[in-house]
């Protein structure tokens, strides 16, 4: 690929779109919908991501059941820091922030 890309740079945005396919296709054998092809991308930089659906698309609401620190472990203080991060965010407050943010912390 980077030879190709090398030789004719103009092919890049193409190559890209035929990879990002490709794994749309690979992802598709497993069950998932790929509504927008530059998500995939997304996906390959994530490490963990939990979510549940349950209740969100009906009632457009997300709920935060727990939180693991990188043991796996239940943190609290994982929870601590993602309510910082979602409170003091400044962009686009998703439905994910205004769940970690609803969260009623205990005293550490």
């Amino acid at each position: 690929m980077a030879l190709a890309v090398g030789l004719t740079p103009q092919l890049l945005p193409a190559i890209i779109s035929v990879n990002l396919a490709k794994g749309a296709k690979q992802m598709a054998k497993k069950k998932v919908i790929v509504k927008r092809l530059n998500s995939i991308e997304n996906f390959g930089n994530m490490t963990v991501m939990c979510s549940d659906k349950t209740g969100t698309l009906t009632e457009g609401k997300v709920e935060v059941d727990n939180t693991l620190d990188y043991l796996g472990n239940n943190s609290e203080m994982v929870l601590k820091l993602a309510k910082i991060n979602a409170t003091l965010q400044q962009g686009f407050k998703n439905l994910i922030d205004n769940a970690i943010s609803s969260i009623e912390l205990k005293k550490l």
